[in-house]
């Protein structure tokens, strides 16, 4: 039988429905299971796959100490094409402390997944016919070693042997509730190419509580090299930082930066503006090889709400207002920093969260009105 075909058939039964780490990603690693067989699904759906049926099955044969086997598949229905990855991890050391996982995986991957959660941007395809990622498409190989020497410190070292597809595509299938005529944004393509990544990551996390800090900060660093049919070097750091205030108030703040030296192809560039990073902006209006972001948010709570002489209204209680003010830019040549500001209407605790933000420098415009679920910060 021929190999190729071989490998094609080998990767039916698997899937990732998180891509492999790019750029600011970090994903966290599977933990331990409570049970022998345990089932996962994630469907998704976006502009380049449509609906995306998926399956996910984690083995424990032995006792706890064994090895842990995680197959995962699914289906892009727009492309007739089978996503998917299948793995064995370890644990090992005083607490299990260190973990070993070799992967091989066909899957779609984005350099955006920092920007919005799959979740929500698949209900935004869903319901509005928007997009926020652009796609390409990665398979080959990965190991990785992740290890928690201390409380709040992660180490992880991964080795991953790739082939780059493009997913272009400038079409406009149906599926969306009230999308009306709207078009999505043409995804763009890609250099198509095999690469070979080593990526290295420290996470300091001071965070109170890793779900819904109210207080500390995390900070996560990574340098990844690549060889193969692209040469590149690239640093990455992102840090949050929580304080409360008086009464329910609080403010958090993010600071990003990364930098990219090396091949100039379009996969490893960086995207900013509009949803997750500059939201009175276009979504993703700039990219380079160079990216900052600095955005600063301060919530009243709801004891502000509810001494404002506003009308009563049901699940006041669980409203409250916000003021942000963000800086930032992408760019390979000269640096034009874009700045804006506005203001936000948070509901239950700000899980879903209305965003009127305006251009203070860059580019002229009106409001922008966005909408985001699930993105508590």
């Amino acid at each position: 039988m021929d190999l190729r075909l071989l490998y094609s058939l080998s990767l039916l039964l698997l899937f990732s429905p998180v891509p492999a780490a790019a750029q600011f990603d970090f994903d966290p690693v599977s933990g331990d299971q409570a049970n022998t067989l345990e089932y996962d699904s994630k469907p998704r759906y976006n502009r380049v796959e449509g609906v995306v049926p998926h399956l996910e099955i984690g083995i424990k044969p032995w006792s706890r100490g064994g090895p842990l086997f995680r197959l995962s598949g699914a289906y892009a229905s727009k492309r007739s094409q089978v996503r998917g990855r299948i793995a064995v991890a370890k644990r090992f050391g005083v607490d299990e402390r260190w973990l070993l996982e070799m992967a091989l995986f066909q899957q779609t991957a984005s350099n955006e997944s920092w920007v919005i959660g799959t979740l929500e941007n698949s209900l935004a395809g869903v319901v509005l016919r928007e997009d926020f990622r652009d796609y390409f498409t990665r398979r080959g190989w990965s190991l990785l070693t992740n290890c928690r020497p201390g409380e709040g410190i992660t180490l992880r070292f991964s080795l991953s042997g790739r082939h780059l597809g493009s997913l272009a595509t400038s079409s406009n299938f149906a599926g969306s509730i009230l999308g009306g005529d709207k078009v999505y944004r043409v995804n763009p393509g890609i250099v198509e190419g095999w690469e070979l990544s080593s990526r290295f990551t420290l996470e300091l996390d001071r965070r109170d509580n890793p779900y819904f800090p109210v207080t500390g900060w995390i900070l996560r660093a990574s340098f990844e090299h690549t060889a193969g049919d692209f040469a590149a070097n690239g640093l990455f750091i992102q840090s949050l930082y929580y304080a409360p205030l008086a009464g329910r108030s609080r403010i958090v703040a993010r600071a990003m930066a990364g930098v990219r030296r090396g091949s100039m192809a379009p996969q490893y560039l960086m995207k900013i503006g509009g949803l997750g990073s500059l939201r009175a902006f276009p979504d993703l209006f700039r990219q380079g090889r160079y990216f900052t972001l600095c955005n600063l948010f301060y919530y009243f709570g709801g004891g502000l709400l509810n001494a404002l002489p506003l009308p009563r209204f049901p699940g006041r209680q669980g409203t409250s207002l916000g003021l942000f003010l963000e800086a930032g830019d992408a760019w390979s040549k000269r640096i034009d920093p874009l700045i804006d500001g506005g203001f936000s209407l948070l509901f239950v605790d700000g899980m879903l969260r209305i965003d009127f933000a305006v251009p203070l420098r860059g580019n002229r415009g009106d409001w922008r009105i966005t909408f985001r679920l699930f993105e508590r910060l």
